[in-house]
């Protein structure tokens, strides 16, 4: 049997690819990707022009729930773990033809999609991994914001967390990165605002991409952040 390839393709700006990850894009003849329906998906955006001549096969790999259904139901559990079941099915197929390239946005390894594959076929097919930059790195690199130096620690939030849990790690962290962010906008700022944290914190719209702001998060005037979002937070403070 072929191995599987999963390489991070960054937070979005096609030119932060590694030099490595570009090589084995460039070279699949199978190429596979999560994506929501109706959508090319933000990884296979960010290779087009790798594999614009070359033609692969692609498989992608369309989830059937977002954030439509709370992700702690049955509901969601039941058709997401079906999903995951599917695309290791098929993966396996497409294995007995050829190495298959899987593409992750950032780095396969930080919250991405393929860990609950790889959970499922490690025993099975050998797979390796490319890093990417994730999308806190360019959030925080673009932004020009020191984000921990020195024995700082850092702590990464997710939005989708409960008030006191956020309000539990932001009394106690001073380097903070919140992600998935999203449609939990105002319930990440009320608890910021109610931790003295407000006035610090920056949020990054789609980090790296040609459509990035950076925008102090007391100035946002949103009700919902889109979903490539990020707030950063830092002991040294942008102001």
């Amino acid at each position: 049997m072929y191995s599987i390839y999963c390489v991070g393709v960054g937070p979005g700006d096609p030119e932060l690819l590694t030099v490595k990850a570009s090589r084995i894009i460039s070279d699949a003849r199978q190429i596979a990707y999560f994506r929501k329906k109706n959508t090319l998906g933000r990884a296979r955006a960010i290779i087009n022009t790798l594999i614009s001549n070359s033609a692969p096969f692609e498989y992608a790999m369309e989830y059937p729930v977002t954030n439509e259904v709370d992700f702690r139901s049955d509901k969601y559990k039941h058709s997401i773990n079906r999903f995951y079941d599917d695309c290791a099915n098929k993966l396996k197929k497409l294995l007995l033809n050829d190495d298959v390239v899987v593409i992750s946005e950032g780095d396969p390894l930080f919250y991405g999609s393929f860990v609950h594959l790889f959970r499922l076929l490690k025993k099975d097919v050998n797979i390796e991994f490319v890093p990417g930059i994730t999308a806190m790195s360019g959030a925080w690199n673009n932004s020009k914001l020191p984000i921990a130096m020195g024995d700082q620690p850092l702590t990464i939030l997710m939005g989708i967390q409960s008030r006191e849990e956020l309000k539990s790690h932001l009394e106690s962290s001073k380097n903070v990165v919140i992600m998935k962010v999203g449609t939990q906008l105002e319930k990440v700022k009320s608890v910021l605002e109610e931790t003295d944290r407000l006035n610090e914190a920056l949020v990054i719209e789609k980090a790296t991409m040609p459509e990035q702001k950076i925008i102090p998060l007391r100035e946002y005037t949103k009700s919902e952040a889109p979903y490539f979002s990020i707030i950063l937070i830092s002991e040294d403070h942008y102001e």
